[in-house]
């Protein structure tokens, strides 16, 4: 059974996750894009929004959660941040009108002497 992103992505060429997002939205689906840095001003707003948002510096409206895992001599820590003001980033790139939240996490990994950092948009 081919899903409604297979459908919508193969009817795209060269697509745009906007159009894509209305198709969603006009299908009352739920939907959630990982930002990627091809969308270059996109991602470079909501990467900027993101680098003081830490433990200590989340807006009220920001829910937040920590976790720390251990598994076969990994050590991995991972901070999630999400916030549902987008109302300047809807107004700096109004084809994403139905943009709801923006959210990131933030993975840092120990193994060895072997460090890791990856923040996810």
């Amino acid at each position: 059974m081919r899903s409604i992103l297979q459908d919508l992505f193969d009817n795209q060429p060269g697509y745009r996750t906007s159009p894509i997002a209305d198709q969603l939205v006009d299908a009352k689906a739920d939907y959630r894009f990982a930002l990627k840095q091809n969308q270059e001003t996109l991602y470079e707003d909501v990467q900027t929004s993101f680098e003081a948002f830490d433990s200590a510096q989340v807006d009220p409206t920001s829910m937040t959660h920590t976790s720390f895992e251990v598994d076969h001599g990994r050590l991995e820590w991972r901070f999630q941040g999400i916030t549902g003001e987008v109302s300047w980033l809807i107004e700096r790139h109004p084809a994403w009108k139905y943009i709801k939240s923006r959210g990131m996490i933030d993975a840092r990994g120990e193994c060895g002497d072997k460090m890791s950092h990856e923040r996810r948009l």
